[in-house]
């Protein structure tokens, strides 16, 4: 997976140039609406600021720079598979001139404890064998009291893939590392996507 991902890093990351710099489609605002949903829950939880916050499947760290941004009293680690994408990502670190987010090659079952961890746009990219994996290591790694918080889309059929997680599944998925789902919320603007909340026992 990480060769079809790096192979698109480069036209990837201009295209989404490209379409950042209008504010006014699609992609853009359910981006927004991602970030927006997950700082504003951030901000009243108990993080600890001497531990990351993982980013998981960050990409070209887009959206992993704009919450740095927006809650600079955390530290933020955003990790994809993809090389490319990582190195795009630093690039544009460098050019932000952040100090509090860094990127580095890896998936979500790497690394030592974190305070939390987010993912956004990915969890219906992947099979129910990766999705699974990859919250069960967000929840493992999280400290306790912290939270691990996630969009999907429920019986979702995504781009020739059948990605049919049941809400049961995720509830499973969720607690095999101490991990209890605190919320399931439909997102307002976007129906078919529910955001998962995870408090770490």
């Amino acid at each position: 997976m990480s060769d079809h991902w790096d192979a698109q890093a480069e036209t990837f990351g201009e295209a989404m140039s490209a379409v950042w710099s209008e504010t006014g489609t699609d992609y853009v605002q359910r981006a927004y609406a991602c970030v927006d949903w997950i700082t504003l829950r951030m901000k009243t939880w108990k993080l600890n600021k001497d531990l990351p916050v993982l980013d998981f499947g960050c990409g070209i760290g887009r959206l992993t720079l704009l919450m740095a941004e927006l809650l600079p009293m955390l530290t933020f680690e955003g990790v994809d598979i993809s090389p490319k994408m990582i190195a795009h990502a630093e690039r544009s670190r460098k050019m932000a001139g952040l100090e509090n987010v860094s990127f580095k090659v890896g998936s979500a079952d790497e690394g030592g404890t974190i305070a939390g961890a987010y993912s956004m746009l990915v969890i219906q990219h992947l099979d129910r064998r990766e999705a699974r994996l990859n919250i069960e290591s967000m929840v493992a790694r999280t400290q306790p009291r912290g939270r691990v918080v996630f969009q999907f889309v429920e019986g979702a059929y995504h781009e020739g893939h059948d990605h049919r997680y049941t809400l049961d599944e995720i509830h499973y998925w969720a607690s095999m590392h101490g991990g209890v789902v605190e919320a399931m919320d439909v997102d307002g603007d976007y129906p078919e996507w529910i955001w998962t909340t995870v408090v770490k026992r």
